[in-house]
């Protein structure tokens, strides 16, 4: 199966990973279908599934998906956050304000080795597809014009949603300061070297590390 435009994924299975990517592949017709990371490129030669969302990398480090795909659209479909550096409250709380500190700071080089790092291998992985044979396909205009109505509908109605499926009061406040701070943040790194793993580190220390209370944060 080959999709040169969104219009071409209509009926066809797509595995997500939940939640807006969800409704998105609702949103365009498709089949929103759910499989296990592990079964992806067996469910994609066997014609289970004949789509799937994910990274770059699902085409060479994680899955090797550029042996079984013909196309890759890159319709930019957001980000999925699923790591972090977690510490237990009693230990956090027992750290020194100077050791809170120095893991700040520490955060801060980790995360820009790790977005250098992650750059450089999505750029080898999509060197890997096109030698293999692989179509990188940007989206049409009208692809892109459709993801962004339904990126406004969903915004729309997330703070009703949110607060009905998780009990709480309306988040409106919380979903605009995000969208915000998302705005605030893409045209900062706008002017920033983001190969720089020295420049990139200073920035994420500077902006976001250096600003937090270690007398207080995540302190109960």
């Amino acid at each position: 199966f080959d999709a040169v435009s969104l219009a071409d994924l209509k009926g066809k299975k797509i595995r997500t990973i939940g939640g807006a990517h969800v409704d998105w592949v609702n949103h365009i017709g498709a089949v929103s279908v759910s499989v296990p990371g592990t079964e992806i490129y067996s469910g994609l030669q066997r014609g289970s599934i004949d789509c799937t969302t994910g990274t770059p990398l699902f085409l060479t480090d994680f899955f090797k998906l550029s042996e079984v795909v013909k196309s890759v659209n890159m319709t930019p479909m957001g980000s999925l956050d699923t790591g972090g550096f977690f510490f237990n409250g009693d230990y956090w709380a027992g750290l020194t304000p100077q050791e809170r500190r120095a893991i700040f700071d520490s955060s801060a080089e980790m995360l820009a080795k790790a977005y250098v790092e992650w750059q450089a291998n999505i750029d080898h992985a999509f060197e890997v597809a096109r030698d293999a044979g692989v179509e990188i396909r940007d989206p049409s205009e009208a692809d892109l014009a459709t993801l962004a109505a339904f990126r406004d509908s969903y915004l729309e109605g997330l703070p009703a949603a949110a607060a009905e499926e998780r009990r709480v009061e309306d988040p409106t406040d919380l979903v605009q300061s995000y969208l915000a701070a998302i705005d605030k943040y893409a045209a900062m790194i706008a002017g920033e070297d983001l190969s720089d793993e020295a420049k990139l580190a200073a920035f994420l220390k500077r902006e976001i590390f250096d600003r937090i209370d270690v007398e207080t944060y995540g302190i109960y």
